[in-house]
């Protein structure tokens, strides 16, 4: 029976890799970034992948096109960028992941793509951009700490996601649920996602912090050690 649910799951997660990501086409004017070159030409994101042709070819591979299933990271920003990370290796550069940086000139615009995508791609979906959809539980102002700069702006906690909202381009970020890396806290002015820590400018209320660890947690089968009950002798 084990073996037999094993084989189920690996079924569904073969034919979740297979079905088609972008629930419509998409076409935009953009910019692809070949540094030190600038193209331009036509995005677009099918159901098959993503595309890429140059207006004007040139002897250079003019155009690119990447399957979903051979995206590693697709990246979004609020000022207007797709960064498509695959899993090609580039030799020249020591085998790091080739990607493609694309600015988008026209519209529909990244709102339209993040909302075809954000329940598709999972993890591989990295959002910039602050999707403050819907009434948050609370919210906290906080500095986004990184190792060169960091930026301010303000956390808010939704039923189904994490937003931090900066003003500074690029530097918000859009968290969901389920694809949430567990979190943390080292005192009351101090909250971190995984890898990315947050310094609050205000205290983070105890309470409010064990119900939103267990609502993430909880499903996972891990309890806080404070609300653990002791065995009855």
């Amino acid at each position: 029976m084990e073996l037999r649910s094993q084989k189920t799951n690996l079924c569904l997660i073969v034919l979740s890799l297979l079905t088609p990501l972008a629930a419509q086409n998409f076409e935009f004017p953009a910019r692809h970034h070949d540094l030190p070159r600038k193209h331009a030409g036509t995005l677009k994101l099918t159901p098959e992948g993503v595309s890429f042709e140059r207006t004007k070819p040139g002897k250079a591979k003019s155009k690119i096109d990447v399957a979903w299933l051979d995206i590693q990271e697709f990246e979004l920003t609020d000022d207007n960028q797709i960064r498509v990370t695959t899993y090609a290796d580039r030799r020249l550069l020591l085998g790091k992941d080739q990607s493609y940086l694309f600015t988008l000139t026209g519209k529909p615009g990244i709102p339209a793509v993040y909302a075809s995508l954000k329940d598709k791609l999972g993890p591989r979906l990295l959002a910039r951009l602050a999707d403050t959809t819907g009434t948050p539980q609370w919210s906290l102002p906080a500095k986004h700490v990184k190792a060169i700069q960091g930026s301010e702006g303000v956390l808010h906690i939704f039923e189904d996601k994490i937003v931090y909202e900066s003003k500074r381009p690029a530097q918000s970020r859009t968290w969901r649920v389920a694809d949430l890396p567990n979190i943390s806290t080292a005192g009351p002015y101090q909250f971190s996602l995984g890898a990315e820590e947050f310094q609050l400018k205000a205290p983070l209320d105890p309470a409010k912090y064990e119900a939103l660890w267990l609502r993430l947690n909880h499903p996972k089968g891990l309890e806080l050690i404070s609300t653990k009950k002791e065995p009855q002798p």
